[in-house]
């Protein structure tokens, strides 16, 4: 008997390192995430390859995006210039990156400008319904019978191309589908037992939206935040194309490929082919990425679409 305290005793020693652990750690559980989604883990990190190259140019550019020599304009890939030179003789390796910039940090704004808007708009329309939600939805109908990229030439060939204005534009154009979405979620979640139990309990309607309908309702704001970034990259880039975006002598992906890659395509195909490629590969990995998520929160859709 006296043998048994002291072991006794220790035995909450011995198991404390396990019962701390909490479980499998960080290291476990991204292994874990990387062999459930290999190809979507492999195009978040080409997204953050590109965004650290854009993001970090003025550190890793190996030229001035805007200097000009004509004495090597038209290069083709060299060890020198590894995207070869346009026709004013500037790296396209360097404005490709500086372009990522520009498109990127377009894109980001205008859809996390869109995303609060959108959802704090639709959230509220879903849950108090009534006649803000029938004006509301008229205007969505509005927006939505539009193309995004016509409603956005139109604005800013109207107002004028400067970045402050091409992002609130693209967001305007963003606005309809996010609004739906948070609208659809509001009225699912707005139906659950526990959202009439806080009502009858007191909690007002702001209290509810907060603590309730958001949190329960960011996995599909967050898919449709995913996809709408690559949605946004291609207006951007699609407007830059057409000149109503950025403007010379700032490099963009879309104003890359407009008109001097257009009159130089055939004999200097590389002018289209990097910036081309640039805004596939962010395109692509953001849609990637919004199908896993899609996945992730919703089990029953794997697969589907």
């Amino acid at each position: 008997m006296a043998s048994s305290t002291p072991a006794s005793a220790s035995a909450p020693e011995r198991t404390a390192p396990a019962a701390l652990s909490g479980g499998p750690g960080l290291a476990r559980r991204f292994v874990r995430v990387v062999r459930r989604y290999p190809f979507p883990c492999l195009m978040a990190l080409v997204l953050v390859l590109i965004g650290l190259g854009s993001g970090l140019a003025d550190f890793v550019a190996p030229a001035d995006p805007l200097a000009i020599n004509p004495r090597e304009r038209l290069f083709g890939p060299t060890t020198a210039y590894l995207m070869g030179t346009d026709a004013l003789g500037r790296d396209v390796f360097t404005r490709v990156l500086y372009g990522g910039r520009a498109s990127l940090g377009i894109s980001v704004a205008s859809v996390g400008f869109a995303i609060v808007i959108s959802t704090f708009v639709g959230l509220v329309s879903g849950a108090v319904t009534g006649w803000f939600d029938v004006l509301t939805q008229r205007i969505v109908d509005i927006l939505m019978a539009f193309p995004g990229l016509i409603i956005v030439i139109s604005l800013t060939a109207f107002l004028g191309n400067s970045v402050g204005l091409l992002i609130v534009v693209i967001a305007i154009a963003l606005l309809g589908a996010g609004i739906r979405v948070a609208r659809a979620a509001a009225i699912q979640v707005s139906s659950q037992p526990y959202i009439e139990a806080a009502r009858t309990l007191g909690a007002g309607q702001a209290r509810i939206i907060g603590r309730h309908i958001l949190p329960n309702a960011l996995p599909p704001i967050m898919v449709i935040a995913t996809a709408q970034l690559g949605i946004a990259i291609l207006i951007e880039a699609s407007v830059s194309f057409l000149g109503y975006g950025i403007q010379p002598p700032a490099a963009s992906w879309g104003f890359m490929l407009g008109a001097e890659a257009r009159i130089h395509m055939i004999e200097q195909p590389w002018l289209s082919v990097w910036p081309g490629l640039a805004i596939f590969l962010t395109v692509f990995s953001f849609n990637i990425i919004g199908d896993a998520l899609r996945d992730a929160f919703d089990p029953r859709l794997r697969g589907a679409g």
